[in-house]
């Protein structure tokens, strides 16, 4: 065999074996596996001291949970990737709770609230105040509110 041949051979063997990862690592991730995740992920982060994870499902009133009372006090926020919804306690009224949708009206990214004032886009660095009003771009349209109550343990909110 001559040399070219035996070098033509082992990088096509080369590039046969990295064909599915590549194909793989290029291919959109499951929907319902992604959600599944991040549920459990998001009833991880509530406390070793959770029963049971929240159920989502809408209720006929339109309302659906997103988190329990005691990870809103905990962490000063819950959200919930699949609603597209974050809620935080009214920085006005302890006692009340504001909703706003957690996609970013800049580019979509999923906005984090960080833990004092502001919702905060990760990929633009664009801010919201707590009510989803721009106070710093590259957003210029705020961000939508969403209706969110507290009911029992349960922090509640209707995604429109």
């Amino acid at each position: 065999m001559k040399r070219r041949n035996f070098f033509n051979w082992v990088g096509a063997g080369f590039l046969a074996t990295s064909l599915p990862v590549v194909l793989a690592a290029c291919q959109a991730q499951d929907e319902t596996a992604t959600d599944a995740a991040t549920n459990a992920s998001d009833t991880a982060d509530a406390g070793a001291d959770t029963p049971e994870p929240v159920d989502t499902t809408p209720r006929t009133d339109g309302f659906s949970a997103i988190g329990r009372v005691a990870e809103l006090d905990s962490a000063g926020f819950v959200a919930n990737k699949t609603l597209s919804a974050a809620v935080i306690r009214d920085p006005a009224n302890p006692e009340a709770v504001l909703g706003v949708n957690s996609l970013c009206t800049h580019q979509g990214c999923t906005v984090e609230w960080d833990g004092e004032s502001a919702f905060v886009c990760p990929c633009h660095s664009s801010k919201f105040a707590p009510d989803g009003s721009v106070t710093a771009g590259p957003a210029e349209t705020p961000l939508p509110v969403l209706e969110a109550k507290i009911e029992e343990d349960l922090v509640l909110v209707k995604a429109s």
